[in-house]
């Protein structure tokens, strides 16, 4: 498997990002996985944006969302949860979350966008979710 699976040694300060850049420079730099790069700044791009925008676990990034009647349809949520959405990629994903504590990132993103836009649930539910689920959360 190409999957690194190192999130929540990073997360929790078991593993420094620094000392990681710098080994992969060493051992190659860009060429050793572009993906790779761009999942680790992505990851330390999150964190600037926490750090400099502490609102953002309260207020939503899209604007739109500022006022949005959001569905307070229990079920769907629940279906969600359970990784019974009708949509086989974003409920297998569901579902390995579940089970493991792990879920890819472009699913993560996929399974946010079906219930904040499909869906019409809250930002704020999935956010409670994937933090109760996630490993590295």
């Amino acid at each position: 498997s190409a999957v690194a699976r190192i999130s929540p040694y990073l997360r929790f300060g078991m593993l420094s990002c620094r000392v990681m850049y710098w080994e992969l420079k060493a051992a190659g730099g860009r060429q050793v996985s572009v993906t790779f790069w761009r999942r680790l700044t992505w990851r330390d791009l999150a964190y600037w944006q926490l750090h400099n925008f502490p609102d953002l676990q309260d207020v939503p990034v899209r604007a739109h969302y500022v006022g949005q009647r959001w569905n307070d349809d229990r079920q769907a949520l629940a279906r969600w949860q359970r990784g019974q959405t009708g949509y086989p990629l974003i409920d297998a994903g569901l579902r390995e979350l579940w089970a493991t504590g792990w879920m890819a990132q472009n699913v993560r993103m996929a399974a946010a966008v079906l219930l904040c836009e499909l869906l019409n649930i809250s930002w704020v539910e999935g956010e409670k979710w994937f933090h109760h689920t996630l490993v590295d959360a």
